[in-house]
This record gives structure tokens, C-alpha cells and sequence, in this order.
């Protein structure tokens, strides 16, 4: 009976020993499958392909964003320098002279400049350079330039007028200086030259600081080739005179304007005419340098009201 006893307690043990090892066997197993399942499952190829397709349409986006930056880049790039220098359409006397602030081109036979042209900067535009005393020959002109003298019993009616305007330049000493070289001079009526065309010279000035830059190009209009003359050394005395301004800010625009001159008072936006007509005037092209396009567009016309 005994040994009966022993052998059931011990059948008894190795059974459940048996039965122990197999139930810790497999909650290993299925703690192992859950813990492993979400690392290591591979993941759906549509999302692969989505997330591709989502990437590219990112960079794609990126790319035309830098496209388009770079093309407004090369807007303003494009702008080439020297814009405000015109050539001649018909023949005359030229010969052209740089200066620190502008450039004019000179007619040994009118004794006068043929245009008188510079780039107006917001920085330009503004200074405290005080204004130059006195009239200045100009030694750099191949053949007779009137001196100082030859000015000397013009018409009371009559004035140094400058193209390019001394307040224009109070940026620079240098600059102020050669403003007053006679051959950046015609003769002008001193009421169009105090008051009429300096109204435009300082509207000019406000359009630079509006827009931080524009291109001017001025100088006198003869209605015939044999005009009234002053003095000894015969400076042709203009009947007229030309304005055109250029603004490459945002969209180009240029606008141009026609001043008799005369006593009278001038209406600034009545005096306004296109650069197309101010050319067939003067027989001057300006803004050249321009693609065609759109020098032909902003040419054919002049709205003050969009300045």
C-alpha cells in the first residue's frame, strides 16, 4: 500500500512539472509575437508609394517656388546699365561727356547739348551740398564751346538753364561742381527756369524717392534749323524743351513732357506727351536699351495719374 502511495505522489509531481513547462512555453511564444509584430512587420508598398508621391509633389512645390523667385531676381537684374542713354535717330553734331552725375551729349554747332541724361536714385534725390557759385568752361569739348562771356549780354529774359538740375546733385561736391559747366546750359527763359520747369525738376526729385530710382533724359527743341541765336559765339536759342522720365519699379512706365520756352506758366499735366512723340520731335531714341517689347509698350504712353 504503501509503495502504491509513493509511486501516484510521484506520477503526480512530474505530471504537473511536465504541464508547468509546457504552459510557460507558450505564453513566451505568444508575449514574443506580440511585442515583435508592430517592428518588424513590412509595411504596405501603398503607403511607400503615396509617401513618395506626396514627397515629390513637395519638391516639385519648393521648385517652383525658387522659379519664381528667381525670375522676379531677374526682373530687376535684367536692368542694364547706362538705361538712361539714348542714341541719336538723324544726324547731328555729338560729341559725349561723362561726368560724376550724368552724361551729355554736346552739338558743337547748336552750342548747346543735344540731351543731357542721368539715373535719379532716392540717394541722389536728397543731400546738403551747397549750391555751387558761379559758371564753369568746359575745357574737355573738342572746338569753340562758349565761354562766360558769350553769356554775358544775353536778353534780360534769358538764364543759364540747366539740363541736368544742380538739385539733383547735392549728394556729392564733385557732382554740384559740374553741373555748372556751360555746356550742361541752354538758354532759358528765367520765369520757365524759377518756375514751370522747376516744378518738374522737383517733381522729378519726389518720383526718385517714391520709387528709389528713375531715368531722366532732357534737352532743348527747335521748331526749325534756323532759330534765333545769342551773343557772338551764335548759341542757338531753343524754342522748347524736353523732359522724359523712366521708372522701372514693378511695372515699367515712362511719361514725357514738352515746355515752351516762354514767360508763360506751364500746366504740368497738360505738358505731358509720350516718348513715342517726343522722339519724333527731337529725333532722339530714348530708352534704347529696353527689350523692344517693352519699350514699344511704355512709349506709346504717358498717364500722369499712374506716377
Amino acid at each position: 500500500m504503501y509503495k502504491y502511495l509513493i509511486s501516484f505522489i510521484v506520477a503526480v509531481f512530474i505530471t504537473a512539472l511536465f504541464i508547468g513547462q509546457c504552459s510557460g512555453d507558450d505564453y513566451d511564444y505568444e508575449d514574443d509575437m506580440e511585442y515583435e509584430a508592430p517592428v518588424y512587420s513590412e509595411p504596405d508598398p501603398t503607403d511607400i508609394k503615396t509617401n513618395q508621391r506626396n514627397l515629390g509633389d513637395s519638391e516639385t512645390a519648393n521648385s517652383r517656388s525658387l522659379s519664381d523667385s528667381d525670375q522676379s531676381s531677374s526682373r530687376i537684374e535684367y536692368i542694364p546699365s547706362g538705361l538712361e542713354i539714348p542714341k541719336l535717330s538723324k544726324s547731328m553734331s555729338e560729341q559725349i561727356v561723362s561726368r560724376k552725375g550724368y552724361t551729355a551729349s554736346y552739338n558743337i554747332s547748336t552750342k548747346n547739348p543735344n540731351w543731357v541724361a542721368w539715373n535719379l536714385t532716392r540717394e541722389h534725390a536728397n543731400g546738403s551740398v551747397p549750391r555751387y557759385k558761379g559758371y564753369l568752361d568746359d575745357n574737355e569739348i573738342q572746338g569753340y564751346v562758349p565761354k562766360e562771356e558769350d553769356w554775358f549780354n544775353m536778353p534780360q529774359s534769358l538764364s543759364h538753364g540747366h539740363m541736368c538740375p544742380a538739385g539733383d546733385n547735392k549728394w556729392d561736391e564733385k557732382a554740384m561742381e559740374q553741373t555748372f559747366l556751360l555746356s550742361n546750359m541752354c538758354p532759358q527763359t528765367q520765369k520757365l527756369n524759377s518756375g514751370s520747369w522747376n516744378k518738374l525738376e522737383e517733381k522729378c526729385r519726389d518720383w526718385a524717392r517714391k520709387y528709389g530710382s528713375v531715368y531722366i533724359v532732357c534737352g532743348p527743341v527747335y521748331e526749325s534749323d534756323s532759330p534765333s541765336t545769342m551773343g557772338n559765339a551764335k548759341i542757338w536759342i531753343p524754342d522748347a524743351f524736353y523732359k522724359v522720365v523712366l521708372c522701372m519699379e514693378g511695372t515699367p512706365k515712362a511719361i514725357g513732357f514738352i515746355y515752351a520756352n516762354d514767360e508763360q506758366p506751364h500746366n504740368m499735366q497738360q505738358s505731358v506727351r509720350t516718348v513715342d512723340e517726343i522722339e519724333a520731335m527731337t529725333g532722339i531714341d530714348f530708352f534704347c536699351s529696353l527689350p523692344d517689347d517693352i519699350e514699344d509698350s511704355i512709349e506709346s504712353i504717358a498717364n500722369f495719374n499712374k506716377w
